[in-house]
């Protein structure tokens, strides 16, 4: 094993392949469970999302990528910053507590893990950083599971991501039918099945499997798209009647926002009164009319059509201009969710295919 450091991981450069039987997956999970708090893909009130479970039997399997991201596991959709009360004429304000143990976060499709590496940009790059995100973060282990069955509306290749790609994990499931192929890819994931009698040494025809279903999950996104000169696009066209043409079908519901991996607008809110209360960061989204909404009651977006711009310019223009990547990893739930019928796939066609006006 030859290790080197990156970042707060310690980064496995070479580590032979492990493979671990699918009837094994409970007994391994319920062992994570005696250590670690467990994040993993459970089916709650009839949605698929990902939450902390206490039995390997809460674990579903069987959505080839869940309808809600795992962002909320690091990035809530409420989440209390501080509380405050005046005692004796002080006022006195308390933080949330530091995670007192790690965590595991379980089978995280590459989409969804690369959309973790772009939101640590967001809550990482700036001062002061922000601790409650980033105290989840480097405590969260990431387990991650190869996409071998993509979604219709998946475009990830298009955008540079890779269903087999393991960027951003600790450790990696890739289905290879009756088994799974196992990778440690950090000194911290190498740790949770480090001495496991469940894990075996791969043998050459499960490798020669798992390449199989790696070109197969590939071949099986449709959708290419070309964005490479979408920044200066979108500039070009930023006044053009292309985008009154688009908003028509967006009633401004936000759902795109919402279950988007990327996405990570939010409100800040005093709740109580001035003796006692909290203050709380909400989920909140650019597609809403009051979003820019200016004390002063002026608001510079006050249609669909400047909104669904923003929306836009956010992802494949600015997010660009500050970090040098797309703010997009093409999973497709906007398209999903979207009650309008709206594909960012032919929003991103007609984008490039538009001349200014």
């Amino acid at each position: 094993m030859i290790l080197r450091s990156s970042s707060n991981r310690s980064v496995v450069l070479k580590m032979k392949e492990k493979t671990i039987e699918k009837k094994d997956l409970s007994g391994f999970i319920d062992s994570l469970l005696e250590e670690y708090q467990v994040f993993a893909p459970t089916i709650a009130e009839g949605i698929p999302r990902f939450d902390r479970i206490s039995s390997s039997t809460q674990v579903s399997l069987d959505s080839p990528k869940l309808e809600r991201s795992p962002k909320e596991v690091f990035f809530p959709q409420c989440e209390t910053l501080f509380t405050y009360q005046l005692i004796d004429g002080k006022m006195t304000m308390e933080e949330p507590p530091a995670l007192e143990s790690e965590r595991v976060l379980l089978f995280v499709r590459p989409c969804d893990v690369k959309a973790l590496t772009l939101m640590d940009s967001v809550f990482t790059s700036w001062e002061p950083k922000d601790t409650n995100y980033l105290d989840k973060r480097e405590k969260t282990i990431i387990v991650g599971r190869a996409c071998s069955r993509p979604w219709s509306t998946c475009f990830c290749t298009s955008l540079g991501v890779d269903p087999f790609g393991k960027e951003g994990m600790d450790l990696v499931f890739e289905d290879i039918g009756d088994k799974y192929v196992v990778e440690a890819l950090t000194e911290r994931g190498g740790k949770i099945i480090d001495g496991s009698s469940l894990f075996k040494d791969a043998e050459k025809k499960d490798l020669e499997n798992l390449k199989e279903v790696s070109k197969k999950a590939t071949e099986a996104i449709r959708s290419e798209l070309d964005v490479k000169e979408i920044e200066k696009k979108l500039k070009a066209i930023y006044d053009d009647s292309f985008w009154g043409k688009v908003s028509e079908k967006c009633v401004g519901c936000g759902v795109c926002s919402y279950l988007c991996p990327v996405c990570h607008c939010f409100d800040v809110q005093d709740e109580g009164t001035e003796l006692k209360g909290k203050r709380v960061r909400i989920w909140d989204a650019c597609q809403y009319p009051i979003f820019t909404l200016h004390a002063s009651g002026h608001n510079p977006r006050t249609s669909s059509r400047e909104r669904i711009r923003q929306r836009m310019m956010h992802k494949f223009s600015y997010f660009i201009e500050n970090f040098g990547e797309l703010a997009c990893v093409g999973c497709g739930r906007c398209i999903k969710g979207c009650p309008g019928n709206m594909d960012i796939r032919e929003v991103l066609t007609g984008i490039m295919a538009t001349e200014a006006d």
